[in-house]
C-alpha cells in the first residue's frame, strides 16, 4: 500500500508532463498500469504464486487504481436519486457475495477481487457529487459513517491487541468471550486514536510544517529500528536451542522440491521421479506435501535393493484423476498423472493429501467423491492403495509454539495446540474409506496421537514438524512407520488376491 501511494505521485508527474498536449495519456497510463496490474495478479495465482499475488504490490495496484480511475473527468457525476439508490444497492451486494461466499483458496486476489474492488468502486461513485443528507445522530447511517471515519485505526490498532492478547496465552487461542470483549476495546481504542491523534495530524495541529513533520518521522523510524533490534536480540531464542533451526526454515531437499514434488506441473521431472524399474516392487507416492513428508521416512525404512519408490506430488493438489474445483492449476497435475497410469501399473500406490483444507475449499463430500474415484480406477487396474489420513496439524508453527513454551516455563499438551476437529475428520473419513484386501486406510492421528495425545518433540529434541504440519526427517521417519508395515503387507499378498475385493 505505502509502495503504490509512493510510485502513483511519480507516474501522475511524468504523464501530466505531456497532458496540455495528449489528455488521453494520463487515463491510458494508469488503464495500461491497471490491465498488467490484473494479469499479473492472475497469473501468479493461477500458477500457484498466491503469497506473492497478494503480498507483494504490483499485482494489487489495480486495485488501488480502480478506485482512482473514479476522479478522472471522464467518469460523470451519478446526479439521479434512483440511479444512486440502484447503484449503492448493486454495490452491497458485490461486496457481500465474497464476504458469505469466498473461501480460502479460489481465485483471489485475482480475478476473485473483481467483486469487492467493483462493489467499493460502485458504492464510492452511487455518493459522489451527491449532497450529504443530514442524518440523526443514533441512526444506523450515522453509526456506520463513524465506524467508516475510525476505520483506519481501526485497522491499525486490532493488530497489536489481538496478536499480543493470543501470544500471551500458553495454547495461543483466544476463546469467543474474549474476542467479544477485546473488540470492545479495540473499538475504543481506536476511537480515542482517531480524536487526539489521527484528526490533529490530518488538520496540522499536532505537528506544523515540514520540519516538525520530518522530525517526528525520524524520531519515529529510529524508535521502531531500536525495538527491532531489542525484538531480534531477545525473541528468537538461544542460538543454541535445537529448536531455533526450525523456526524459520522451509522445506528440506530431501522433499525434492522442483523435481519430484513441485509447485508447477511444468517442473515434473517424469522420467527422474515416476520411472518404474523392472526386478523390483515400484511404491508410488501420489498426493500433495503431505504425500512428499514421507519420502524420507520410507526410504529408510524400506529395502532399496527390492523396492524402487516414486512420487508425483505437487503443492496443494489432491490425488484425483477428475477436473480439481479449487485449483486450476492443479489440472496439468492430473493429465501428468492420467498419462503415467496409463504406461505405468505400480505395485502399490500411497495416497495422502490436506484433507482438512480440501473438505473446506470444496466440501466433505466432494472431497471423499473425488478420491473414492481415484481408489476405484487405482482398483480396477489391479493396484493395492494405501490411504493416510490426516496428519496431525498444529495452529501455527510447532517449532515457535514449542520455543514460546519453554521461555515462559510452561507445560503445553499437544491436544491444546492441534487444530480442531481433526480427529472427528479423520473418523469420518475412515468411516467413507471401504477398507479391503488392497485398500488399506491408516489414521496417522491414530498413530502419532495415542489417547489423543500428539507427539510433539522427539527424544532427540527434533520437533515433529517444521512448520504447522509439515514433518521433519525424524518425524517423518517416525510416521513412516504404519506406511511400511502396510505395504509389506500388500507386498507379501499375491497379486490376484489382492484385485479380489
Amino acid at each position: 500500500e505505502e509502495q503504490f501511494y509512493l510510485v502513483l505521485p511519480g507516474l501522475i508527474w511524468l504523464t501530466m508532463q505531456a497532458r496540455p498536449r495528449l489528455k488521453f495519456v494520463f487515463p491510458l497510463a494508469l488503464g495500461g498500469v491497471a490491465l498488467a496490474s490484473f494479469v499479473l495478479a492472475t497469473w501468479w495465482v493461477k500458477t500457484g504464486q498466491r503469497e506473492a499475488a497478494f503480498f507483494l504490490s504490483p499485482s494489487r495496484a489495480w486495485e488501488f487504481l480502480a478506485g482512482s480511475f473514479l476522479t478522472m473527468p471522464f467518469v460523470p457525476l451519478v446526479t439521479h436519486p434512483h440511479v444512486r439508490r440502484i447503484l449503492r444497492g448493486a454495490a452491497l451486494v458485490l461486496i457481500a457475495i465474497p464476504v458469505i461466499g469466498y473461501r480460502e483458496g479460489g481465485s483471489f486476489p485475482g480475478a476473485g477481487a473483481l467483486l469487492p474492488c467493483a462493489g467499493a468502486a460502485l458504492f464510492i461513485w452511487s455518493g459522489t457529487g451527491a449532497a450529504t443528507q443530514a442524518r440523526a445522530p443514533y441512526s444506523w447511517q450515522s453509526v456506520a459513517a463513524w465506524l467508516g471515519r475510525i476505520s483506519y485505526s481501526l485497522y491499525l490498532w486490532h493488530w497489536p491487541l489481538f496478536l499480543y492478547l493470543r501470544f500471551s496465552k500458553p495454547d495461543l487461542t483466544v476463546t469467543p468471550l474474549e474476542k467479544g470483549v477485546l473488540l470492545v476495546v479495540t473499538v475504543a481504542v481506536a476511537h480515542a486514536s482517531y480524536r487526539w491523534i489521527e484528526r490533529p495530524f490530518r488538520e496540522r495541529r499536532l505537528i506544523e510544517g515540514r520540519g516538525k513533520a520530518f522530525g517526528a518521522a525520524a524520531l519515529g523510524s529510529g524508535l521502531l529500528l531500536v525495538i527491532g533490534g531489542v525484538g531480534l536480540r531477545t525473541a528468537v531464542g538461544s542460538p543454541s536451542d535445537p529448536l531455533a533451526a526450525y523456526v524459520q526454515q522451509s522445506y528440506p531437499d530431501w522433499y525434492r522440491i522442483g523435481s519430484c514434488f513441485v509447485y508447477r506441473w511444468s517442473q515434473f521431472d517424469s522420467k527422474g521421479c515416476a520411472e518404474p524399474v523392472s526386478g523390483k516392487a515400484n511404491v508410488l507416492l501420489w498426493g500433495d506435501s503431505l504425500t512428499a513428508q514421507y519420502r524420507y521416512g520410507l526410504e529408510h525404512r524400506l529395502d532399496a535393493s527390492t523396492i524402487h519408490l516414486m512420487q508425483m506430488t505437487g503443492a496443494n493438489c489432491p490425488p484425483t484423476l477428475e477436473p480439481p474445483r479449487t485449483r486450476p492449476i492443479c489440472r496439468e497435475g492430473r493429465d501428468i498423472a492420467a498419462g503415467f497410469f496409463a504406461r505405468a501399473t505400480p505395485d502399490v500406490v500411497v495416497i495422502a493429501g490436506k484433507w482438512d483444507k480440501y473438505a473446506q475449499q470444496a466440501g466433505f463430500d466432494d472431497t471423499v467423491h473425488e478420491l473414492l474415484g481415484a481408489i476405484a480406477f487405482l482398483r480396477g487396474r489391479g493396484i493395492p492403495v494405501i490411504v493416510i489420513g490426516p496428519s496431525p496439524t498444529f495452529r501455527s508453527r510447532l517449532p515457535g509454539l514449542l520455543m514460546r513454551a519453554r521461555n515462559r516455563g510452561t507445560t503445553l499438551t499437544a491436544t491444546d495446540l492441534l487444530e480442531p476437529g481433526l480427529f472427528d475428520l479423520d473418523a469420518r473419513l475412515k468411516a467413507r474409506i471401504p477398507v479391503a484386501r488392497d485398500l488399506v486406510y491408516i489414521s496417522m492421528l491414530e498413530t502419532v496421537c495415542p489417547a489423543k495425545a500428539c507427539t510433539t518433540m522427539l527424544p532427540d529434541g527434533t520437533p515433529l514438524t517444521f512448520d504447522h504440519v509439515h514433518a521433519t526427517a525424524e518425524g517423518s521417519i517416525l510416521m513412516s512407520a504404519p506406511v511400511e508395515t502396510a505395504v509389506r503387507q500388500v507386498l507379501q499378498s499375491p497379486r490376484e488376491a489382492r484385485q479380489s475385493r
